[in-house]
């Protein structure tokens, strides 16, 4: 019996050959994990900045 990541090397072998692609199922998974990783960061920091924006606006509403 074969392990569950060893059947989705194959099918990411499988489609790599059909398409063309040369990419394996874990370069793609390290991908997109990245691009997660880079959009979570990204939404961070404009919350971030959201919050410094309204605390500066209600300081200056109270001076």
């Amino acid at each position: 019996m074969k392990g569950k990541a060893t059947e989705k090397r194959e099918v990411a072998t499988v489609m790599c050959h059909y398409y063309g692609y040369r990419k394996t199922a874990a370069e793609e998974e390290a991908r997109r994990r990245r691009e997660e990783e880079e959009r979570r960061r990204r939404e961070e920091a404009a919350r971030r900045e959201r919050r410094e924006k309204e605390t500066r606006e209600r300081e200056l509403v109270r001076a």
